[in-house]
């Protein structure tokens, strides 16, 4: 649900500094599937992702290993489905688990087995969601922003500073309007 005020167009970089920041090493292939209005087509995602993996497996010794998708829509969608699927064997999805505390499932993420009475999961979806550091009793809570509740990894997902995000989030000065500092999602 980005809004005007959301600069749609630097969420993967954010995603990108973080990971390679995690994990230096790794080859990055990107590939945008959503407009800058946060807007992404079941066909643009299908299609990205199924070229990532073709990218991915025309250069050398690349593996084409874990896909990261920043994104879910409450219903799935056949193209999205049938494109994971294709890849079942061979790479794992991590799939967000949503950022809206009301919202109801969140395909891919709610495709991930493990996670109950799942329809048809897929055994290569990871669901994703935000956990923050609560500060009156220093331990990981689940953020009150997610969409699910039962994902199947947990992960900091308030506060963070990649490269990207420094000098316009990530200094004393810019304080967001509930008095953090960072970028936040699951």
């Amino acid at each position: 649900d980005c809004g005007p005020e959301v600069n749609f167009q630097d969420h993967d970089t954010h995603i990108r500094d973080l990971i390679q920041t995690l994990a230096p090493n790794v080859s990055i292939f990107e590939k945008k599937v959503c407009d800058d209005n946060g807007n992404c087509p079941a066909s643009s995602v299908a299609k990205g992702l199924l070229e990532i993996g073709q990218a991915a497996s025309s250069v050398p010794n690349t593996r084409n290993d874990i896909i990261n998708l920043s994104l879910g829509a409450p219903i799935s969608g056949t193209a999205v489905y049938q494109a994971i699927k294709l890849m079942e064997s061979d790479v794992l999805v991590v799939a967000s688990g949503g950022n809206h505390p009301f919202a109801g499932d969140h395909f891919p993420a709610s495709r991930a087995i493990g996670l109950g009475k799942v329809p048809v999961p897929l055994l290569n979806v990871i669901s994703v969601a935000g956990a923050v550091l609560e500060n009156s009793s220093a331990s990981w809570q689940v953020a009150g922003y997610n969409t699910r509740r039962n994902a199947n990894l947990f992960a900091p997902g308030a506060g963070l500073c990649p490269p990207s995000a420094l000098g316009f989030r990530c200094n004393a000065s810019s304080l967001l309007p509930y008095g953090t500092v960072g970028i936040a999602g699951s």
